[in-house]
């Protein structure tokens, strides 16, 4: 058998780094060693204040750290080590912050949509993404508007919207997501007077942007390429500039750094990301949700985690995380087991089965319209990004 030495010193250090919000697995190889640290874990539990914040924390910290994957070398895994060294969890870990605020919001503007310049239409990466965060949301009792500023996009996401209230049992309390499509800058209509607006008149205290393009220091618009699609693209990062004058919170997912809230991370955009200097945002936000952050990074947890290798650091990404970590906290608030707050994998399939076959959006690394999203087949590499992600939220 094994000795007495080693056990209660790994559960003294278990039980702190546990208190202090740690994801913790003890290793050990006898049977009767890994009942004992399972017993005095399950008497740890009972002896202790009921509070769980602590758990959801390191549970959505989990989530998060599931989205941070670079493989694809777009610079952002060479921000994380950065980071890493200059000792800035702030700048990694948003995720928990962002769901608190929004957990508390009563009307929610989700803005989507970057446009391809060599297929003359949309992403794929950006409209699932907003839809996940839209359905939690609503799910949640928000009010919530999608904005986006392609015709196509916008009869998408009326369309998975229609769908998704087909599928849920029959709520008058619950408002479904409305869609509003904002004209091009090329329409020529004054955007300031448009935007203000469309702030009083439906007045969000929380703004979230996902695969969003964002003006850089020269007032441009620039793909990940650093060619400008300026005319192409409404400036709906105004709302962010706004945001701040009017007490209303934002978060910005991105994946490349010319998104709406990348700012938060502009020097290191400019050092490790291809056309850096040029396409950087100059837009920041409250809460940066930057999928595709850690190169490689794995975690040993009690589930079968495996991250995607291929050429992916998707927007996407970051409004599954969204919706797995509101169900996460709403659980902890509320004790509700309420899972139409996570991603429900059929209506993505829809949507997917949407943009490609019925509104011609595009992948956009191939420029093609396939179900790919940044260069990776929908099924099965998101479909199981997804299942980890909602694996990852149901943990603790």
């Amino acid at each position: 058998t094994i000795e007495t030495d080693g056990p209660p010193g790994a559960f003294a250090i278990a039980r702190a780094l546990w208190r202090l919000g740690k994801r913790v697995f003890v290793l050990i190889d006898h049977e009767g060693g890994a009942k004992l640290m399972e017993d005095i874990i399950r008497e740890a539990q009972s002896s202790l204040p009921t509070d769980t914040t602590m758990n959801t924390k390191s549970t959505i910290q989990l989530i998060e750290d599931i989205i941070h994957v670079d493989p694809g070398n777009r610079g952002l895994g060479k921000i994380w080590t950065d980071l890493q060294i200059e000792k800035r969890p702030d700048l990694l870990y948003n995720l928990y912050g962002a769901v608190e605020s929004m957990y508390d919001a009563k009307t929610v503007f989700v803005l989507t949509g970057f446009y391809i310049l060599s297929a003359g239409t949309i992403e794929t990466d950006g409209p699932p993404g907003a839809f996940a965060i839209a359905r939690a949301l609503w799910r949640l009792g928000k009010r919530v508007f999608v904005l986006i500023d392609h015709e196509g996009g916008a009869k998408l996401m009326e369309d998975i919207i229609r769908e998704a209230q087909s599928s849920l049992p029959t709520e008058t309390s619950l408002v479904a997501p409305s869609v509003i499509l904002c004209p091009m800058r090329s329409s020529g209509i004054d955007y300031e007077k448009y935007l203000t607006e469309l702030l009083q008149k439906h007045n969000p205290d929380h703004v979230v942007s996902i695969e969003r393009p964002c003006r850089a220091r020269d007032n441009l618009y620039h793909n990940m390429r650093g060619l400008d699609i300026t005319q192409y693209t409404a400036p709906l990062d105004w709302f962010f500039l706004e945001a701040a004058k009017r007490s209303i919170r934002t978060v910005g997912v991105g994946d490349g750094g010319n998104e709406i809230g990348m700012l938060n991370l502009l020097p290191y955009i400019e050092k490790h990301v291809p056309n850096g200097p040029v396409l950087a945002s100059a837009v920041g936000c409250d809460y940066l949700i930057s999928a595709g952050c850690v190169c490689l990074k794995f975690h040993q947890i009690s589930f079968d985690l495996h991250l995607t290798h291929g050429s992916c650091r998707v927007s996407n990404w970051g409004g599954y995380a969204i919706a797995a970590a509101l169900y996460a906290l709403h659980r902890d608030r509320s004790g509700q087991d309420d899972q139409s707050i996570l991603v429900d994998v059929h209506l993505e399939k829809k949507i997917v089965q949407f943009m490609t076959e019925k509104y011609g959006i595009v992948d956009g690394p191939l420029a093609k319209v396939v179900p790919f999203i940044d260069g990776l087949p929908f099924d099965p590499d998101h479909l199981q990004l997804i299942s980890q992600l909602e694996a990852a939220a149901k943990s603790h």
